[in-house]
């Protein structure tokens, strides 16, 4: 006795024989049938693993198929049909992922339902997915596919479904909201379905199809095929991996005036990877009017996970006086292309004053003096407060001036004064 496995559904409803026949298709998504559209492909990253499809002509209750390997964070969409007015009970793997319907089940003017389950973020490594029917049907085909690259918190973007008699198969469009979404098929022909122009056929077993295809911008989508007799068509949008968003705090710098050619204080920029895939940096440079006169360290790497964050410390070191500005540019892999940061400051002459301890018990520290002629020092020093230490920087100076400095200690008490020191004078370029 032998049963063809391409047998019309509706005899498959009557005509159930004594010992159930399985029949195993097993595809490679990206080898058997080819790749996906090239212009497809190169803009969105998700894409087909894998499927396979089994099918059980005789009176069953549940049926399982495998897959030998399978990878941690993919999707699993597990569509099947079966003849007779039941229930889906359960849908599980030995992985133990969670299974969610889509959609409604539907029916075909022949009498058999269809219906499509999914699991994201699946665990990954071998898996066996079963289903079962709350009572026996006289048959049950099975069909599983893998997706890489899909959204990891909710890969649906859309569902339709709709049942027809025409040898012109179409689900209805739906609306995407993404770029780059696979549109899925899932044909079942009360005969035979084929697949729709544009689209790649992933499983064929007893003349259904799975099929689907890349799109491109947000639109209206159908899943569409051939069929020689009546039929339905699920199809399903699958979101492609959000590509990661990268936030930057503060989104500019200002250092105000600092000292020509010397080092001033840093200020720190944080990075944060807000999207849902690794954030990939393949360089940072500074461009603009005057790149040289900044520099960064940062915690960053090459790759910034998803949800994480790092830090990039900006220096700005002025190379001559005046405005100074430049770009921190930040190339990776985000949406929306390569960031940047707007730095600025301004580049002053100064004098760095300098003097020896002194000898003298019982000092709080020093107070320094300036003047514009020799011996005109201020009786007012430069300082608010006595320096603790030998050395004062004077930024508020002219360019072309000389200036003369004088420092004296400042007792315990913070009231009694040294003499003044010997003078030092500085010309400002």
């Amino acid at each position: 006795m032998s049963i063809s496995i391409r047998s019309y559904h509706s005899e498959k409803s009557r005509r159930a024989p004594a010992s159930a026949v399985r029949a195993l298709i097993i595809f490679v998504c990206l080898f058997l049938f080819g790749a996906l559209p090239e212009a497809a492909a190169s803009t969105s990253p998700a894409s087909c693993a894998q499927a396979t499809a089994t099918s059980v002509h005789g009176s069953a209750s549940s049926l399982s198929a495998a897959f030998p390997n399978t990878t941690a964070g993919d999707v699993i969409l597990v569509a099947f049909d079966y003849n007779a007015q039941l229930t889906v009970t359960a849908v599980a793997d030995s992985q133990g992922n969670v299974y969610s319907q889509i959609g409604s089940p539907i029916t075909s003017p022949g009498g058999a339902i269809s219906v499509i389950y999914y699991a994201n973020k699946i665990k990954g490594g071998p898996d066996t997915v079963a289903v079962k029917l709350s009572a026996n049907s006289p048959f049950i085909e099975l069909y599983l596919t893998e997706y890489h690259g899909l959204n990891a918190t909710n890969p649906i973007d859309n569902h339709r479904g709709a049942t027809g008699t025409t040898a012109a198969v179409s689900s209805g469009p739906a609306s995407t909201t993404v770029a780059g979404d696979i549109i899925f098929g899932y044909c079942l022909g009360d005969l035979a379905c084929t697949a729709g122009a544009g689209f790649t056929a992933r499983s064929t077993l007893d003349g259904n199809l799975i099929e689907d295809v890349v799109v491109g911008n947000p639109s209206a989508y159908a899943a569409t095929a051939s069929a020689t007799s009546t039929w339905t068509m699920q199809m399903v949008a699958l979101k492609p991996a959000v590509a990661s968003t990268v936030t930057l705090s503060p989104s500019s710098l200002s250092f105000g005036a600092e000292p020509v050619t010397l080092a001033a204080r840093t200020q720190v920029v944080t990075l944060t990877n807000s999207g849902n895939v690794a954030l990939n940096i393949t360089g940072m440079s500074f461009t603009g009017a005057n790149p040289a006169d900044f520099s960064q360290n940062n915690t960053c790497n090459t790759t910034v996970a998803a949800g994480a964050s790092c830090t990039i410390v900006v220096m700005f070191t002025p190379s001559a006086a005046g405005a100074r500005s430049a770009s921190l540019s930040i190339a990776d892999n985000a949406s929306s292309g390569s960031q940047s940061v707007g730095v600025a400051g301004t580049g002053s002459h100064d004098v760095v004053v300098k003097w020896s301890p002194s000898p003298s018990e019982g000092i709080m520290g020093y107070n320094v003096y300036r003047g514009t002629t020799s011996g005109g020092e201020s009786a007012n020093p430069l300082n608010a407060t006595p320096i603790s230490g030998t050395i004062f920087t004077d930024a508020n100076v002219s360019d072309g001036a000389t200036y003369y400095y004088a420092v004296r200690t400042v007792a315990a008490n913070g009231s009694t004064l040294s003499a003044m020191s010997n003078q030092a004078s500085a010309l400002v370029p």
